[in-house]
């Protein structure tokens, strides 16, 4: 979302952004942007969490044409977690 890292590629609308604003093209500026994985090396369940929240807020919201996608949306955001996620409580 504009400001949730995408779990699975760990990029949100404003780490966009800041490449091309700074051309940071090898990952070397705000590290705390980075997407944190568990020890099998999934988005961590927090991660998820947080961009279903965002998203749900921007649906709310009727703001779902700054994103750009061509589809519709979910009513509940919480749909797109996967099920090891929706299980961890941390």
């Amino acid at each position: 979302m504009v400001n949730a890292a995408h779990p699975d590629s760990g990029v949100s609308w404003n780490w966009i952004l800041t490449i091309a604003m700074r051309g940071d093209l090898k990952n070397r500026r705000q590290p705390s942007m980075r997407v944190g994985v568990d020890e099998l090396k999934r988005p961590e369940a927090k991660s998820w969490r947080k961009y279903a929240a965002e998203l749900d807020q921007i649906i709310a919201a009727g703001r779902t044409g700054e994103l750009a996608h061509p589809g519709r949306f979910p009513t509940d955001a919480a749909t797109l977690i996967p099920a090891y996620a929706l299980l961890e409580t941390s």
